[in-house]
């Protein structure tokens, strides 16, 4: 068994708990890792996790909470807790590990004099297990040419594209093998990696990262994959 984080304990509201917890309830059901989700909504690859893990008390932007109805096919009031719920103030401490195949989540309340209490166990298969690395390797160099032929087809021309809408759109040209974190690798690849760059990467106030097209597509003669 492996530990890979154990908090110090987070103050945070009620409200706030209840809505990373169902979050993460969904995010597992849907097989999305927790650096997948944060890749969809356009944040930074540690985003869910820190919240998940309470270890940062932000609130999370409405624009993600949209995002999140797409990927998760659910209406915003789906986040929305009971109604009139009376908000309170709690301490929890949150561990996080991984035995074989599988990554629990336990977090704890902390309260008076007593040992913490027991909120919820969660666990899931770990996504990063699904695959072998041989076929691991397989699928990221066949996302990046399916990258390529999105990029032909002008997907990018004249516009910025989320994180999620160019995952949808792979999967769409590809098939359901397509997963967030070989388009995010992909992504990676088209815009740092390559001996020509095709795709730039900024970062939008509200929306998060997002890309855009650098370069009308020409055939890549010898690009190594």
């Amino acid at each position: 068994m492996t530990n890979v984080g154990i908090s110090n304990g987070l103050k945070i509201s009620s409200v706030s708990f209840d809505l990373i917890y169902l979050i993460q309830v969904k995010r597992i059901a849907m097989g999305f890792s927790q650096s997948e989700l944060s890749f969809l909504i356009g944040r930074g690859k540690g985003f869910i996790h820190e919240r998940e893990a309470f270890k940062l008390n932000r609130e999370l932007w409405m624009s993600d909470l949209f995002t999140m109805t797409k990927i998760f096919k659910c209406n915003i009031t789906d986040f929305a807790g009971p109604e009139k719920q009376k908000s309170v103030v709690m301490r929890l401490l949150a561990n996080q590990k991984i035995t074989r195949n599988r990554i629990s989540y336990e977090v704890y309340r902390i309260g008076g004099q007593g040992a913490p209490e027991l909120v919820y166990r969660i666990s899931e298969i770990d996504p990063a297990k699904k695959f072998t690395e041989k076929t691991q390797q397989h699928l990221l160099i066949k996302t990046r040419m399916l990258l390529l032929l999105v990029i032909d087809s002008g997907f990018f021309d004249h516009t910025s594209r989320r994180p999620l809408d160019i995952f949808l759109e792979c999967q769409t040209q590809g098939g359901a093998w397509v997963k967030p974190h070989f388009v995010a690798e992909a992504l990676n690849y088209w815009t740092i990696s390559a001996n020509q760059p095709l795709l730039k990467k900024r970062k939008h106030k509200m929306l998060g990262f997002i890309y855009e097209g650098i370069s009308t597509l020409e055939f890549v003669k010898d690009q190594p994959l």
